[in-house]
């Protein structure tokens, strides 16, 4: 398997990096205590390759702004990939029709319920919905604060000074510029 090598580094502020890749990939470097072990290694070994090679961002301000929602995304993503990464994206994909199935099963135990029904058997079927959408309003608490948190941070990013942008790493819950006691 091919590496992705880096071919170009910025400095965006002390502990973090911004990589374009050979691949046309960029990717944010992060040397803090928040970040994996593995993440912070990387951010070492390209700051040490490209330790003459680095400059300071003096990108314009709306690719600035871009990188940071880049980074925002990928935060999101990080958030919600516990969640995700127990099960396959075909399961994943039912969720919407198992939920739906669910509801209309426990509202009226006679609903069609296909997917449930190749699912568990029918003495089940009544503890699994409850289950199912008990799981499925947890998701959608924690994906509508993942949300509101990516909205705020949005905000933030579009308001932002070219020094807030320079000092900005998004780390979910933390809101930039809100006192966080």
């Amino acid at each position: 398997m091919k590496t992705d090598i880096p071919i170009q580094v910025q400095r965006l502020n002390d502990s973090t990096l911004l990589c374009t890749y050979e691949s046309g990939k960029t990717k944010m470097l992060h040397n803090s205590e928040l970040y994996s072990e593995d993440c912070r290694q990387e951010y070492l070994e390209v700051e040490a390759q490209f330790a003459e090679q680095i400059t300071p961002s003096e990108e314009p301000m709306n690719v600035r702004r871009q990188a940071a929602i880049r980074a925002t995304h990928a935060e999101v993503e990080r958030v919600l990939a516990p969640i995700r990464d127990a099960y396959p994206s075909s399961e994943i994909d039912s969720w919407p029709i198992q939920v739906n199935e669910a509801r209309a099963y426990l509202a009226d135990n006679a609903a069609v319920t296909p997917t449930i029904d190749a699912i568990v058997s029918d003495e089940d079927k009544r503890a699994f919905c409850e289950g199912l959408i008990a799981k499925a309003d947890d998701y959608a608490t924690q994906v509508g604060r993942t949300i509101a948190w990516r909205r705020a941070v949005h905000t933030f990013i579009g308001q932002a000074s070219s020094q807030a942008l320079n000092d900005f790493t998004p780390t979910f819950p933390i809101l930039p510029g809100a006192t966080n006691e």
